[in-house]
């Protein structure tokens, strides 16, 4: 076959094998290793395609084809990097904001109101269009890799952090404001997994945030209530990465 038909977006594509990339493994059990050769493709070959011989696999070259990917794919190759960011890479970025105050909408668990709500320091992580949420220590510096990390007090989150996104706009770059405006713009409905797991406090989340909006933003964030993952950042970053799954950490 010299082509398929594929549907991208709003248009039909003619699609041609222009290159090829093998991955070759060695070794057994935890002592693999892997290497690759990037290879040409003759497609004019009577059988059809035909993988030409090719060459170890560069950083370069791989740049180069993710770039392209990316160019197909209308992912974007630059962006601003804001101070908080603690970790990016390709259509990922980790970062964390200090404690502050957000205005909130509650719709759900008996709880129905709106108002300004103080914000414990919060850990971010946006991956593959989904967001990761998570809660730090009330510290001034920026956080380092072995920092604690504790669990998120928000509704719609799970209890490895990641939030369920419901009718949240899903922004289509990872930038850390556009993720933030959308996830504090959404409505908090419901606590995930329970309304216990994620604060150390009488009542548990709904009769938290009960709280901090009668206080309206005007006191610190109570961090005693927090509950620790059992984890650290750089574990936490680790898991999601390499799993992607929502249990992420103890619960509790």
């Amino acid at each position: 076959m010299n082509g398929i038909d594929l549907y991208v977006g709003s248009s039909s594509s003619d699609l041609h094998l222009a290159q090829a990339i093998l991955l070759y493994e060695s070794g057994r059990h935890g002592a693999k290793s892997y290497h690759a050769t990037i290879h040409k493709v003759d497609g004019g070959a009577a059988a059809g395609p035909l993988i030409l011989p090719g060459t170890l696999l560069t950083r370069e070259a791989l740049e180069d084809a993710l770039r392209q990917l990316g160019e197909s794919a209308k992912l974007r190759r630059w962006s601003f990097v804001d101070e908080c960011v603690l970790a990016s890479g390709t259509d990922m970025v980790v970062w964390f904001t200090p404690p502050t105050v957000r205005h909130m909408v509650f719709a759900g668990a008996g709880l129905n109101q709106a108002g300004p709500a103080v914000q414990p320091a919060s850990l971010w992580i946006v991956w593959r269009r989904n967001l990761w949420i998570f809660a730090l220590e009330d510290r001034k510096e920026r956080p380092t890799p072995g920092d604690r990390v504790f669990h998120s007090p928000h509704f719609n989150v799970w209890k490895g952090g990641r939030v369920c996104l419901g009718s949240m706009v899903t922004p289509e770059f990872p930038e850390p404001a556009a993720w933030m405006d959308s996830f504090y713009g959404s409505a908090f409905n419901h606590p995930n997994d329970g309304a216990t797991w994620q604060v150390k406090y009488r009542g548990g989340v709904p009769s938290l945030w009960r709280r901090l909006l009668k206080e309206g933003g005007r006191r610190p964030y109570p961090k005693e209530t927090l509950v620790p993952t059992g984890a650290t950042i750089e574990q936490i970053v680790d898991s999601v990465m390499s799993t992607g799954v929502k249990q992420v950490g103890a619960a509790g």
